[in-house]
């Protein structure tokens, strides 16, 4: 296979996957819409977490407009590089944040290229300031998202635009034993306000 038919069988991979939680949202952890209307008429509490008209971005190289969402572990912030350029200390830090624990030698999937073009794409989320959203992604050998669930239940349509945010991002791939394998990358989102 060419480079070219690889790059159009990720992207036609990538869209039966997107095209499959689209329809169905019978993603682990998280309700179908049925079961979201049937959550709405009980009294389980859906986080406030939303998408909104972010203001235009000011491109003068002078005033930096700070960006209102961060990617913490367990509550600590690490460098938004990719993962070999990490430091063994940030390393340990989303090691030690992964559900559930990784072994020894084993890696957790991230971000291809670091975390700093997810805070850009989600530079429009908000949500309660400062409370983190707890998300667990399912990222299978090829770094393509397979599953999608958060820890407490928010919105169906935000959900939606999460996973169209997130399925068009690069992963690297978990290595268990040495070898690349599907594993959960847990993450949280949290908005720090304008």
């Amino acid at each position: 296979m060419t480079i070219d038919q690889q790059l159009i069988a990720k992207a036609m991979r990538r869209r039966m996957l997107y095209a499959a939680f689209a329809s169905s949202l019978l993603l682990p952890g998280i309700p179908s819409v049925a079961s979201t209307e049937a959550a709405s008429q009980t009294a389980t509490p859906v986080a406030v977490w939303e998408f909104f008209d972010a203001r235009p971005r000011d491109f003068s190289r002078l005033r930096k407009v700070p960006d209102p969402i961060a990617i913490e572990f367990n509550g600590q912030r690490i460098g938004t590089r990719s993962w070999a350029r990490l430091s063994d200390a940030d390393k340990a830090i989303v090691r030690q944040a992964q559900v559930p624990a990784l072994a020894d030698g084993d890696e957790p999937p991230y971000p291809s290229v670091g975390t700093k073009p997810l805070v850009e794409r989600l530079h429009s989320a908000r949500g309660p300031v400062n409370q983190p959203l707890r998300m667990h992604l399912t990222i299978n050998a090829l770094g393509d998202i397979e599953g999608l669930a958060t820890d407490v239940p928010v919105p169906g349509p935000f959900l939606n635009e999460l996973l169209q945010l997130l399925v068009s991002s690069g992963f690297k791939p978990g290595l268990c034993g040495g070898e690349k394998c599907t594993r959960r990358l847990t993450l949280d989102i949290v908005y720090l306000g304008t």
